[in-house]
C-alpha cells in the first residue's frame, strides 16, 4: 500500500525518499493506483471488526477487499 509505504520511507529514512517514491510511483507506466470509495471504505471496515483475533492495519484490510 502506498500510504504505509511512504510513512515507512519517512520514518526510516527520510522526508525526501518518501517524496521520491511518491514521484516515482506517480509518474511510472507500470503502476495501476485504485482509489479508495466509500464502498470499499465500508467493506473494509467490516472486514476490519469481524477480524478481531488479527493483528491486521486497517490499510491490510482495503487490500483484502
Amino acid at each position: 500500500m502506498v500510504d504505509e509505504t511512504v510513512t515507512l520511507l519517512l520514518v526510516r529514512h527520510s522526508h525526501a525518499a518518501a517524496a521520491d517514491f511518491l514521484e516515482t510511483i506517480e509518474r511510472s507506466e507500470a503502476l495501476r493506483l485504485e482509489w479508495i470509495d466509500a464502498a470499499r471504505f465500508h467493506s473494509a471496515s467490516v472486514w476490519f471488526r469481524k477480524h478481531s483475533d488479527k493483528d491486521w492495519s486497517f490499510t491490510d484490510c482495503v487490500s483484502f477487499v
